[in-house]
């Protein structure tokens, strides 16, 4: 393990920040911060801060050194129901942080951030929870029926401060629909949201109505706009998405089916499918750890800073799947498919120059740093980092 406590060294100019989610211990949440050697991946241990935030997710403004984060929470501290977000001040000289805003999510456990390219708006989507509250009415004949009705799942369009602080919401777009499985699928639940590298448009994945929703901001009446509702394979579960660096693709992964989606898109969010590819590694069908699986969820999904390779995270199983992109089609070819300990496989962010991959394991509390090929395969290293929960991982170079 290369995971160090030292004093703080003055060449490790980029940080490392591991949010912790839903950790089982009090006050194990929050972020541990790392210094990263970008020339040996080393990860050296610098302090804990936050600690009462269940990270869930994160988006760094690069311009001003704030990290927006969600604290995923069905009902706040102080009777405010749902969750938090956070604007926090980073240092680019000791990585400290320091919360400058807090404020409601609007909404139950929030799971999606993602800033305007002007950084004045912030839009933040909400998983909402499963379990309905029971409401008791009459129907139109006069009997008495009963009538579920769950959290408002929400996409919620903040307006920021100049000091980068959480103003008032300026629009709150309600999603409405549900899919084919029934315990997972009563109602709407989005769970991540992209900004497309133009600028244009937000993409929003659905787990619980099969939709990827795409939104444009109307900056005069600072309003969302629904520019695209998408319907998907019945009963995938859409979960997260990215898009490519400079050419227009998009694709996004599912956490009921284990396959990926590609489409094209045009400048006003219109899709065109070109492919639909299967995550599983090859020769499953003979892995004692995946006969009869039935909990085979997809979590996250990056495309490498080239463009040039996509990669799959599979919980349950803990699998990293990655995938060469036809760049002159858009067209997925997996090339790798690559075990980790653990079976909550959650998150994983590449190093500024694309070397290294660290992926983080929930019940492992484990990150781990893989190095990237010139081929986009990875190659396991024996650095490693511990924090009690990682959700999400984060590189800062100021």
């Amino acid at each position: 393990m290369k995971q160090r406590k030292i004093a703080l060294i003055g060449d490790m100019k980029t940080f490392v920040y591991i949010g912790n989610w839903r950790a089982k211990t009090a006050g194990r949440n929050g972020f541990g911060i790392f210094r990263f050697d970008e020339a040996t991946a080393e990860l050296t241990w610098c302090k804990h801060a936050l600690s009462d935030v269940s990270v869930s997710a994160v988006y760094l403004n690069t311009k001003t050194n704030i990290l927006y984060c969600a604290n995923e929470l069905t009902n706040a501290p102080g009777g405010l129901g749902g969750g938090q977000v956070l604007a926090v001040k980073l240092d680019p000289e000791s990585g400290d942080m320091t919360e400058i805003s807090r404020s409601p999510s609007y909404g139950a456990n929030p799971t999606g951030i993602a800033l305007d390219p002007g950084g004045r708006y912030m839009l933040v989507t909400h998983h909402a929870g499963y379990l309905p509250v029971t409401k008791v009415g009459r129907d139109p004949y006069g009997k008495y029926r009963i009538y579920p009705e769950y959290d408002d799942t929400n996409t919620v369009l903040f307006l920021l401060r100049e000091d980068g602080s959480i103003g008032e919401p300026c629009d709150v777009w309600k999603h409405i629909g549900h899919g084919p499985l029934l315990k997972s699928q009563a109602n709407p639940h989005v769970h991540s949201i992209m900004i497309s590298p133009n600028g244009r448009f937000f993409a929003a994945c659905d787990k619980g109505s099969d939709r990827v929703c795409f939104f444009r901001i109307n900056y005069e009446d600072e309003r969302l706009v629904l520019i695209n509702d998408y319907q998907s394979l019945p009963g995938s579960s859409p979960r997260y998405s990215c898009f490519h660096p400079s050419l227009p693709y998009w694709y996004f992964n599912n956490e009921s089916m284990t396959v990926i989606r590609a489409f094209r898109y045009d400048d006003d969010g219109r899709l065109y499918h070109i492919c639909t590819v299967d995550t599983l590694p090859d020769g499953c069908e003979n892995d004692p750890l995946l006969i009869g699986n039935q909990h085979m969820i997809q979590s996250d999904i990056q495309i490498h800073p080239s463009g040039k390779f996509i990669y799959t995270m599979m919980r349950s199983i803990s699998y990293v799947s990655v995938f060469a992109v036809d760049q002159d089609t858009g067209a997925l070819r997996k090339i790798q498919s690559i075990r980790l300990n653990g079976s909550e496989l959650r998150t994983c962010a590449f190093s500024p120059d694309g070397r290294f991959l660290l992926t983080a394991v929930l019940d492992a509390g484990e990150v781990s740093v893989f190095s990237v090929g010139s081929d986009g395969k990875l190659s396991e290293t024996d650095i490693k980092a511990n924090q009690p929960s990682p959700g999400t991982v984060t590189f800062f170079k100021p």
